[in-house]
């Protein structure tokens, strides 16, 4: 509960800053899932492909831009 109300302080702050970024992740094993998560926790936008379609869709039930080949992955990050 303590870290839910820090962390939504954080993410307050940088919305306010402008200071959000919008990440890609390629690869969503072990670390590459649990990074993606955290960095949405702190307000990130991901972007997240994977071989593995259901790893790619367990993210994107949760709020991240799931793609399905890496040509959509480059077209999804905005520039």
């Amino acid at each position: 509960m303590r870290f839910e109300r820090s962390a939504a302080k954080c993410v307050a702050r940088l919305q306010e800053k402008g200071e959000l970024m919008e990440i890609g992740m390629i690869g969503l094993g072990w670390m590459g899932n649990n990074m993606v998560r955290r960095l949405m926790r702190a307000g990130h936008h991901c972007v997240v492909y994977d071989i593995h379609a259901e790893a790619v869709q367990s993210l994107a039930r949760e709020g991240a831009a799931g793609v399905n080949s890496l040509e959509d992955f480059v077209k999804k990050l905005r520039t």
